[in-house]
């Protein structure tokens, strides 16, 4: 059975694009979620996770070319 994309897959996807652009009042003004916590549970939470990854991708390139990190 083929399953194609609902309104609410390409709503969950545009807000998911939306997160790493805008601030959270924003996005949660172009979701329309009356409550910012909506907003926070859903969407943000993917920001802070690619926001880690990114440290973590930065850190490792440091790691492997040897560069002194001031502290």
């Amino acid at each position: 059975m083929v399953k194609y994309a609902s309104a609410h897959d390409c709503r969950r996807s545009f807000g998911t694009r939306w997160a790493y652009r805008v601030l959270p009042q924003v996005l949660q003004q172009l979701m329309r979620h009356e409550r910012i916590e909506t907003t926070l549970g859903y969407y943000v939470e993917l920001e802070a996770t690619r926001t880690a990854d990114a440290i973590w991708a930065a850190w490792e390139a440091v790691e492997t070319s040897g560069s002194v990190v001031a502290s």
